[in-house]
């Protein structure tokens, strides 16, 4: 079951719902600080779709923060380098004002200690899991990195070279209740602006231990609630 089959298909004769096919939103639009549209680019002309209500944002933990950005909402120093004006002060930057041009994207793997840590950890408890009787009778012996790789430094070596991802970026437009750390509030309105919300993985304020995809529906499901909410 997908998230389209679950919510979109069954949604599609509302006469409140229109779908555009083959469209790439280029920026939000803005009448000072309250959102009132989007322009975007569909079989090469470009076009604007006027909000009644709000502008609810959700293009993902990589677009959505690179549509803010290209409206001028972000990094002061990354907007004026990419050649935007710029609206709000808020490591995912982009490269220029094309809205197709992808944007720079900068993980930063383990560049703190708590990251570092952590997978030092990782690795000491699976170890001592691979040292139990009912595992180590079926062990013949530790392949990589090796038994003989025991210090610290060896073993944060041995994971810089071998760490890979799983890809399941979010919190590039943290939920917090400061606005000079976070980029939305407690119901997902952008803090200093009007009438603009994000509602993705993108709100999460720090990545979960499992996959993301039912966390994003569930905050899709609370998405909602809080906006039919604050239209009554």
């Amino acid at each position: 079951m997908s998230s389209a089959r679950a919510y979109l298909w069954p949604a599609g004769k509302r006469a409140n719902l229109h779908v555009e096919m083959h469209a790439h939103a280029t920026r939000l639009l803005f009448e000072g600080s309250r959102a009132v549209g989007v322009e975007y680019v569909r079989k090469g002309a470009r076009l604007r779709a006027r909000a009644a209500g709000e502008v609810i944002l959700s293009a993902g933990a990589i677009n959505s923060p690179q549509l803010l950005q290209l409206s001028g909402i972000g990094p002061a120093s990354v907007l004026r380098a990419a050649g935007v004006d710029v609206r709000l002060g808020g490591d995912l930057g982009i490269r220029s004002a094309d809205p197709f041009e992808h944007p720079r994207i900068r993980p930063n793997y383990l560049a703190t200690e708590h990251d570092v840590q952590e997978m030092l950890e990782g690795v000491e408890f699976l170890r001592r899991l691979a040292a139990t009787p009912s595992l180590s009778a079926i062990i013949e012996g530790e392949l990589a990195p090796g038994a003989e790789v025991r210090t610290r430094d060896e073993l944060l070596d041995d994971i810089r070279q071998r760490a890979s991802t799983v890809f399941h970026p979010v919190g590039t437009c943290v939920m917090g209740p400061e606005p000079g750390s976070a980029v939305v509030d407690h119901r997902l309105r952008l803090h200093g602006l009007q009438r603009l919300r994000v509602v993705d993985a993108s709100i999460f304020p720090s990545l979960i231990s499992g996959n993301t995809n039912a966390p994003t529906i569930m905050a899709g499901e609370k998405g909602a609630d809080l906006i039919l909410a604050d239209a009554r």
